[in-house]
């Protein structure tokens, strides 16, 4: 398990996601980006952040090697199933997705698009993360309805 301290939050990521996100990193620049969704668990005080769940690329879903775009219907069957299949513990937590540079940072598209997830999607949360996937590190976002707090972590374990 990793965990990181951002934002005065613990976050908590399971090896599993962790998994899943090198499987689909991007290795060379010409490989297509990938991503999803993240679910998981707040505990009653938000200070503690578990993410547990991580979907994987679908055919349903657009990419190039420079984008990735999600299957917001499909994603919200993810949503629903795991909320559903967990008693009400796993709540949609945010978006990761691949780059393919060496660093991992969001671009505008990417922090506008965690801005819009935030201010139009009915949420549990009263936050969202962005995780963005580099070749050498994971890019994790807090982002709290003003301002996205950066935390970035090194692939190697």
């Amino acid at each position: 398990m990793i965990e990181v301290e951002i934002h005065q939050r613990r976050v908590f990521i399971t090896d599993a996601v962790f998994n899943i996100f090198r499987k689909f990193q991007q290795i060379k620049a010409s490989s297509y980006e990938n991503g999803g969704i993240l679910m998981g668990q707040v505990s009653g005080s938000n200070k503690n952040i578990l993410i547990c769940r991580a979907s994987i690329p679908t055919h349903l879903d657009k990419n190039g090697e420079n984008y990735f775009y999600r299957s917001m219907q499909f994603a919200q069957q993810i949503v629903d199933y795991e909320f559903y299949n967990s008693t009400g513990r796993n709540t949609y937590l945010g978006e990761w997705h691949t780059h393919p540079a060496k660093n991992a940072t969001p671009s505008r598209q990417d922090i506008d698009m965690i801005k819009t997830q935030f201010k139009e999607n009915k949420i549990q949360t009263n936050f969202l993360l962005l995780c963005v996937v580099g070749m050498s590190d994971l890019y994790l976002g807090f982002y709290d309805g003003d301002v996205l707090y950066p935390s970035v972590l090194s692939f190697k374990k």
